[in-house]
């Protein structure tokens, strides 16, 4: 009899185990889902914001060093864009051009945005080819500071 109470008691000691156990790894498990939930939700209220865009149409000569008589001419329709994180608050930039430039016998045509120290400084950057040369074309202009928007910053 002791041994048949003794079996039962370890039984129950077992199920309940078991029991507090499984309780435990669906805790966790509901936790995981509710932070990933949290995430979710955190990365859907997040957006970049377009804050400033900027078009610039370009007559460029490009003229390489190594061969002065060569200069190749092209024109460009270019945009410079600025995002603003909603929730980390950083900038992002990115440039390209409007339409695909076709200006032969120029070839690999591209476009880069530097950034300054502050990103309403801004430098873009044209580089081709021809002939089997590589040269670039640069300028520069001031975008409007997103804290202020009338064109300067306000904070030097």
């Amino acid at each position: 009899m002791k041994k048949n109470v003794l079996i039962k008691a370890a039984c129950m000691v077992a199920v309940l185990g078991a029991m507090v156990l499984w309780s435990c790894s669906q805790d966790e498990e509901i936790e995981e889902q509710m932070e990933w939930s949290k995430k979710a939700v955190k990365k859907s209220l997040a957006s970049d914001n377009l804050i400033c865009r900027e078009n610039y149409y370009r007559d460029i000569t490009f003229m390489f060093p190594t061969h002065p008589y060569l200069t190749e001419k092209g024109y460009y329709e270019i945009y410079v864009e600025v995002y603003k994180d909603t929730l980390a608050e950083t900038y992002e930039h990115k440039a390209g051009f409007l339409t695909t430039p076709n200006n032969p016998p120029l070839t690999g045509e591209n476009v880069y945005v530097n950034v300054g120290p502050y990103w309403y400084l801004i430098e873009i950057v044209v580089t081709a080819n021809a002939s089997g040369l590589h040269t670039g074309y640069s300028f520069t202009d001031i975008l409007p500071h997103p804290k202020d928007g009338n064109g300067f910053p306000n904070e030097y």
